[in-house]
């Protein structure tokens, strides 16, 4: 690649490179002049903007990545504050992904940030994570975990995991067609029978080791180096504390890079899923088999002309007062987040569908 020096930076293939901004990083032996060229030039996707992608996201805007996508379904609450410093008081109640976009852009405006304000399922994975050259994981359950790894193998885009709870954490390197994929090395997980942050918690300590981890797997890919963690898994505990690696085979039978594949079942049309409660309150996503792109200025009028209350409308996303028990986040993209008060009721799950489709189909008589 020509370059141009220009006072104190160089004009690179999509713009000026900022040699002052990145002096600390090029003066690595790792990275140098090429490294952060290719950093520059390099499409990354990172899904999930939570404990993990929080500080992947500033990680990779930092050090200059040239794109960067950024997809999460869940809106901020209190109680990720602690660990998720994207994120501030003022930014409660929006979408994780347009309080990231904010941030991120004061951080380092040569980043584009591309926010998606979207849920990764089986039918939506490989449209939200194809052209990129690398796809690092911030989710935080295991169903979706495996549809991004389904949707990466097919696509043979290099997958880097992570995942961490309590004082412990993981990661391992995907590299499609030459390394075990993830159902290799764990198959046939349910989220029904793994912890959850929210009852057993999570130090911020183990989210910044994994995802650092995680941001130096894909920078060593994005800069043509083999990852350390291809064939291994990373394994830390700070209770003691100790780090391990451990040899990690591919498997025959693996349903998704094996050598008889099983295609993934189809979803339901809508899909009302219960969480860990949060703020005090019980949650409820709600996920439609394919996203829309809701108009929110209608949309606000239609939940002002119903008479309901507290209605807050951002870029991406509206929130209302449904009942004064119950509380209606709903994204551009059309997925929802229901918050219930308790005491938990058995029609919770119910009334919470039931808010979602009589705010949507509000829409029609606008």
């Amino acid at each position: 690649m020509l370059i141009y020096l220009v006072v104190l930076g160089f004009i690179v293939e999509g713009g000026l490179l900022d040699l002052e901004r990145y002096s600390r990083q090029i003066s690595l032996l790792e990275i140098g002049l090429e490294g952060q060229t290719r950093l520059r030039s390099a499409k990354v996707c990172l899904v999930g903007v939570g404990g993990l992608g929080c500080p992947a996201a500033l990680q990779l805007t930092g050090m200059g990545v040239g794109y960067l996508r950024i997809i999460d379904r869940d809106t901020v609450s209190k109680t990720d504050l602690h660990r998720q410093y994207l994120y501030t008081t003022s930014d409660v109640g929006l979408p994780k992904v347009e309080a990231a976009l904010k941030r991120l852009k004061d951080l380092n405006p040569d980043v584009e940030v591309d926010p998606i304000p979207e849920a990764l399922t089986p039918s939506t994975a490989k449209r939200l994570i194809e052209g990129v050259d690398v796809v690092v994981d911030g989710l935080d359950r295991i169903t979706p975990r495996y549809a991004l790894n389904r949707a990466c193998v097919d696509l043979k885009i290099p997958y880097v995991f992570g995942a961490a709870i309590e004082l412990m954490g993981s990661a391992t390197t995907v590299i499609p067609d030459e390394t075990p994929c993830l159902e290799c090395i764990y198959p046939s997980l349910s989220d029904e029978n793994m912890d959850r942050c929210a009852i057993v918690g999570v130090h911020p300590s183990i989210l910044s080791i994994v995802s650092s981890i995680q941001v130096s797997e894909a920078v060593r890919i994005i800069i043509g180096k083999k990852p350390s963690l291809a064939g291994k898994l990373f394994f830390a505990d700070l209770s003691a504390p100790s780090f391990d690696f451990i040899e990690v085979a591919r498997s025959k039978v693996c349903r998704v890079c094996g050598e008889n594949r099983v295609a993934e079942s189809p979803r339901p049309e809508v899909e009302v899923e219960e969480s860990c409660a949060r703020d005090g309150r019980g949650t409820f996503f709600i996920t439609p088999s394919q996203p829309s792109a809701l108009d929110l200025t209608s949309l606000e009028r239609s939940l002002i002309r119903k008479g309901y209350q507290n209605i807050k409308k951002s870029q991406m996303g509206i929130s209302f007062d449904y009942t004064p028990r119950m509380k209606v986040h709903i994204l551009r993209s059309g997925y929802a987040v229901v918050q219930v008060s308790p005491p938990r009721e058995e029609r919770d799950k119910e009334e919470a569908y039931k808010a979602y489709l009589d705010a949507i189909e509000s829409l029609k008589a606008v």
